[in-house]
């Protein structure tokens, strides 16, 4: 079994907190901001550009690992019929539960997820505990 990394889990994390399943544009505008923010992620963006392709390798990864599933939604326009999304599977979900990431990293992500007004796992806010 290969060890999932503190980046992984982080884009794991974010993309739960979304509740939803969370456009890949959006994923890296998302990760930009966390990182100008000082959230500790391991890729890099060109100055400016809200584009990564380290972000999109790892997320390409964690596809084909199966911890997330891609999938791909109508789109808004006629120009963007159908827009490319990610969601957590349930091997995903399970990291997500047993999270141990930086404390300081994982509030920014939760206030910067709720100030976006993520709908939070299961349709509740980010701050709430999904398990019941």
């Amino acid at each position: 079994m290969v060890k999932i990394e503190a980046t992984d889990k982080r884009i794991l994390y974010i993309i739960h907190l979304y509740g939803r399943p969370m456009p890949r544009d959006e994923l890296h505008r998302v990760v930009y901001e966390l990182k100008r923010m000082g959230v500790r992620i391991g890729v890099d963006f060109p100055e400016g550009i809200a584009h990564s392709v380290k972000l999109q390798r790892r997320v390409d990864s964690l596809v084909s690992r199966g911890y997330i599933r891609e999938i791909y939604m109508v789109g808004p326009s006629y120009l963007d019929l159908y827009v490319q999304c990610y969601e957590l599977s349930d091997k995903g979900l399970k990291v997500v539960e047993n999270l141990d990431i930086d404390k300081r990293d994982k509030t920014k992500i939760e206030e910067y997820m709720k100030s976006l007004g993520a709908s939070g796992p299961a349709g509740g806010s980010p701050q709430e505990d999904s398990s019941g």
